[in-house]
Formats: structure tokens, sequence, C-alpha cells
């Protein structure tokens, strides 16, 4: 018998700690069974199939983590310990960079003093970030705030006729925001280019080109788009 590095198989790196038997199902019971369900994929026995893609359960065995994540789950309607820890996570990603809170690292260790969870976990007030918390998560606080949206630009263009069947566009603009009280800024630049052709007293075509730059304090606002299109217009 030839060793494993011969054969070009890597040893296994996990271990299948559950299996479920599957139903020994014929193509003519499965076609019998859509056809009467009408090929709905909602109405159709899953108990009848191999791998069931519609589930959000998985098609495989779990691992171990998997098993103890079930048994440390909190299931409560309200504001469980998970509803906490993913806004947590997402605080940890997209504001905390190389300095995470890891706050799931309280419920792994079963800290059970009252005080920590609240002043840590629980009851925190983030205000401005990626994530609101606390009580400017709550709709009535946000509402009772005075809120106040400032904006203004400038928008500038030229239009030149080269010729009584051609003529060009182009402008710019700046615009600026500031929303209150959330203290957020937001900058927009943009440039519009466009070519206009008449071809008939009927028909016109036009080619532009719209540049458009978003920036805020936040990364993840921030956008720019590029859009050019071409345009045919036909009158009866």
């Amino acid at each position: 018998m030839l060793p494993m590095d011969k054969l070009g198989v890597s040893a296994p790196y996990y271990k299948s700690y559950v299996i479920r038997n599957n139903k020994r199902v014929t193509i003519e019971q499965r076609v019998r069974a859509l056809q009467a369900t009408e090929y709905n994929m909602f109405s159709f026995p899953a108990d009848l199939l191999c791998l069931d893609f519609l589930s959000d359960s998985g098609t495989t065995s779990m691992t171990d983590r998997q098993w103890a994540a079930m048994f440390l789950g909190d299931e409560a309607y309200g504001r469980n310990r998970g509803y906490y820890l993913l806004l947590e996570a997402f605080r940890d990603i997209f504001e905390r960079g190389d300095s995470p809170k890891n706050a799931i690292n309280m419920i792994l260790t079963g800290e059970e003093d009252i005080d920590v969870l609240l002043d840590q976990l629980y009851l925190c007030n983030y205000e401005g970030g990626f994530v609101n918390g606390g009580i400017f998560h709550k709709i009535d606080n946000y509402l009772e705030q005075d809120k106040k949206d400032i904006s203004y630009g400038l928008i500038a263009g030229i239009e030149y006729k080269l010729n009584p069947r051609l003529k060009c566009k182009v402008s710019g603009r700046y615009e600026k925001y500031k929303f209150l009280p959330e203290d957020i800024n937001r900058k927009t630049y943009g440039a519009y280019g466009e070519i206009y052709y008449m071809l008939t007293k009927n028909a016109n075509m036009s080619v532009s080109y719209n540049y458009t730059r978003g920036v805020s304090r936040i990364d993840t606002d921030d956008y720019w788009d590029n859009i050019i299109a071409v345009q045919v217009n036909v009158t009866f």
C-alpha cells in the first residue's frame, strides 16, 4: 500500500460529529412529488431531498464550536446577548480597527458581574459612528433632539454652440452637507460634460459623462460614480 504522501491526499483536518441518514428516494418518486406540488420549492417535502439548499440551517455536519454555540445561544426574541454582540462586532470591524473590544469574550468566559455587563455591553451609549447604541438607538430620543440639516454649494457651467448642429456643455459642482445632531459632514464634488448633435429636424443624439465624488468622515460613506451615457431622441 502506498503511503499517504505519495497518494497526493492530505490528512483529514476535521471530524464529523453527527450524521443524518437520507431516505432512499427514486427519481420517479421525486418527479411525482414535483408534479404534485406544481414545482413549488416551498411545497416540496424537504424529507425527500439529499441536499436542501433552501434551508438556512446548513447541509453538512456541524463542528464542535457550532454545537457549543447552540448551547450558549440566547433565543430570546427581545434584545438577547447576540444582538449586543453583533453590534459590538460591527463596531470592532468598522470603527475600532486594530483595537477591537471583543465583547464576545465576556460571554464566552461566563462574566457574572452584572455591573460589568451593564457598563460594558448592555447599556453603552454610542453616537456618530457606524452603529448608534444606548439612548441614541431609541427612536423617541432621536426625534426629541433638535434636527437640522444644513447644505450649501456652487454649480457653474458653460454651454457653447460650435455650429448650428453641434453644441457642447461643461459644468462642475460642489456641495456640502451638515447633519445635526449627528454632526456628520459630507462633501460632494462633480463634473459633467455633454456633446449634443442635431442629426435632422426631428432627431438628435448626445454623448455625456458625469463624475461624482462623495467624501465624509465615515470611510464607508465615501463613494464615486463614473457614468457615460449615449442618448438618441426622435420626434414624430
